[in-house]
């Protein structure tokens, strides 16, 4: 298997298999809900059909999108059932970390429209590199590393931002604080004081 700086990349054979216990997995809840929905029609007889249907129908669908959901966000961390069972994870190509939801849920997006024209399962092989890459890990520009030999890429370390120290503040003079003698610019005249009165006759 080829080996890159942050992993080695997975086998195509753990890779299908992975694929396979994923897809019985959705399969398996398709025909539970059908099986349920069909079990209700009968029940509702003629007259209650076409209700049960017209909100079974939508209801299993988004039942059936939400698993979509799951397994994306699934992938994009530790892996999906399948990835687990099989010790696969899918990382950026560049770096080795998790490739996140958003290019995760795109890569699932090209690899369902390409597996439409049934050549989608068979791209990975085209690549001649040795890692393997469908279109749809072109794309999300992410490869397939074996878990088991290529421990998660850590983290890069969170800085938490720097505080400021309050400034300091003067202290705000209080009411009955005595306030300091202003010399003035020009000094004022001094004038005597008369005394009381003398009782001394002349």
């Amino acid at each position: 298997m080829t080996q890159l700086a942050f992993g080695t990349v997975a086998p195509t054979s753990r890779r299908a298999v992975a694929y396979i216990i994923d897809a019985v997995i959705a399969g398996g809840l398709g025909v539970v809900l059908g099986i349920i929905l069909s079990i209700s029609v009968a029940m509702a007889g003629l007259e209650g059909a076409l209700g049960v249907l017209a909100i079974g129908g939508p209801l299993i669908w988004l039942v059936m999108l939400g698993w979509f959901v799951v397994y994306t966000l699934m992938q994009s961390g530790k892996g999906s059932i399948g990835m687990r069972a099989q010790g696969l994870r899918l990382a950026q190509e560049t770096t080795g970390a998790p490739l996140g939801f958003w290019k995760t849920l795109l890569r699932n997006v090209v690899f369902g429209a390409s597996a439409a024209i049934v050549v989608g399962y068979f791209t990975p092989l085209f690549d001649g590199s040795g890692r393997f890459q469908g279109w749809h890990d072109k794309v999300a520009k992410s490869v397939m590393l074996d878990a088991r030999t290529s421990p998660l890429a850590p983290e890069a370390p969170r800085t938490r931002p720097t505080q400021i120290p309050p400034r300091p503040q003067a202290p705000m003079p209080t009411a009955g604080a005595p306030q300091a003698a202003q010399n003035p610019l020009f000094p004022q005249p001094v004038f005597p004081q008369a005394g009381p009165p003398s009782l001394a006759t002349p």
